[in-house]
């Protein structure tokens, strides 16, 4: 039976993941020391997920591969559109039960 609470161990990167790390990183840098763009950059902010289980990440993974190409940020910010758009929905909806609950009573 294996142990569920094990902690994971961080995959190292490979020389060529390190390789395009640091030239997207220079490249962005190069973007904001030289005000090249209209953009207003963010600082840049890593991630480090270590209490995931290893099911939800290769979950997440499949949903980042089928529906975001690849790209986990992307993933997350489609996912929390989602969420927000759902909010309004579902007070509606428990709204709806609550307001029926109370017909109920009045019938009975």
């Amino acid at each position: 039976m294996e142990e569920t609470n094990k902690k994971h161990e961080e995959r190292p990167l490979t020389e060529e993941e390190k390789k395009l790390f640091d030239k997207v990183d220079k490249n962005i840098d190069d973007v904001r020391n030289n005000d090249r763009s209209n953009i207003q950059i963010k600082k840049k902010i890593f991630m480090k997920i270590s209490d995931v289980d290893v099911e939800d990440a290769a979950w997440f993974k499949r949903f980042c591969d089928e529906h975001a190409g690849g790209k986990q940020f992307l993933a997350i910010k489609i996912l929390k559109a989602v969420m927000e758009r759902m909010d309004p929905l579902l007070t509606n909806v428990l709204d709806q039960i609550n307001h029926l609950n109370t017909r109920m009573e009045s019938i009975e």
